[in-house]
């Protein structure tokens, strides 16, 4: 088998979700960089092995179990500790490589899961991975993804979001047509969430399936402004109950102190205790602090997460 056989039947798809020890795809790249030399059968020792590949001769071992437990290499046996090498040829037969992450459990994938994963299995996609020859059994379900109505039907969702989200004058053909490539080409709910975040601004499908990555892109953008004015939020709100617990402290001290607070200074601490922007509060009263004598410590402990007025931080700029 040459290197370009191996890469046209997928070896390295299934390599990526392998998921193999540090020391299997150190092994697994020599390997493969012989057979880039021509070379398909590797004759060598363990301890060899370990020397050229900087590692100890225990990691190899342990590498070379792990691949032979995954059928990925051969391994025979020659006189003394001699080994030959090589990459199973047929890569059929190459088990337990990735997890799927939908999989709460710890289910491996099977070469065939692997080659086609994560795309969901079509018949037309899996006979064009293997040369012709169908990758699964015959649907068990109308609703299965390989049912040859089932893309269809993605399609077809697929034209009825853009239909209610878009009211601009199109071909129905037209779009329909692209909706079908859409859904062949991505997952449906991906496409509708884009969809129906973007509206009037996807005027035509054929512009999104165009400019899908500009619009997948533009869309994780705004999800992440969104979710940092949110985290934001959280923390001003936090920063907020911060300085009503303080007020709320600080009155309490007092009265167990036997300090007597002017009115002013009791008036204020009892707005920050209530208001629903105390830290906005908290800033007009730091510009006044001389007013409040015994709120100084106070001041000094919170005067960090004041919170500026806006209209005032855009007139000082």
């Amino acid at each position: 088998m040459s290197l370009k056989a191996f890469a046209d039947a997928g070896g390295f798809k299934l390599l990526a979700v392998a998921r193999l020890s540090s020391g299997a795809y150190s092994v697994m790249c020599y390997l493969l960089n012989c057979l880039a030399a021509g070379l398909e059968e590797v004759i060598t020792s363990s301890g060899e092995l370990a020397v050229l590949l900087g590692t100890s001769d225990k990691v190899v071992k342990a590498a070379l179990d792990e691949l032979l437990d995954s059928r990925m290499v051969s391994v025979t046996k020659g006189t003394g500790k001699t080994l030959v090498l090589k990459v199973a040829v047929d890569l059929s037969n190459w088990d337990k490589l990735g997890k799927a992450p939908q999989e709460s459990g710890e289910v491996g994938l099977n070469s065939q899961d692997a080659l086609v994963f994560p795309r969901r299995r079509r018949k037309n996609q899996l006979r064009a991975l293997d040369g012709g020859r169908s990758l699964v059994s015959p649907p068990e379900s109308e609703h299965s993804p390989a049912h040859p109505d089932y893309s269809q039907l993605e399609a077809d969702r697929i034209y009825q979001t853009f239909k209610v989200q878009n009211s601009t004058p199109h071909d129905p053909v037209k779009e329909k047509n692209y909706a079908r490539l859409l859904a062949e080409s991505h997952p449906v709910d991906q496409v509708a969430s884009l969809l129906e975040f973007f509206g009037e601004e996807i005027p035509s499908l054929g512009l999104l399936a165009g400019a899908w990555v500009h619009y997948l892109d533009k869309f994780h953008h705004k999800e992440h402004e969104v979710d940092h004015l949110l985290e934001r939020r959280k923390q001003y709100e936090s920063l907020d109950r911060k300085l009503r617990n303080q007020a709320n402290t600080e009155l309490k001290k007092a009265r167990a102190n036997g300090i007597v607070l002017s009115a002013d200074e009791e008036l204020v601490l009892r707005i920050f205790t209530r208001h629903p922007h105390p830290r906005k509060q908290l800033y007009w009263a730091l510009q006044a602090r001389e007013r409040y004598p015994h709120l100084q410590d106070f001041f000094d402990h919170t005067a960090d997460i004041a919170q500026p007025d806006v209209h005032t931080k855009k007139k000082n700029n």
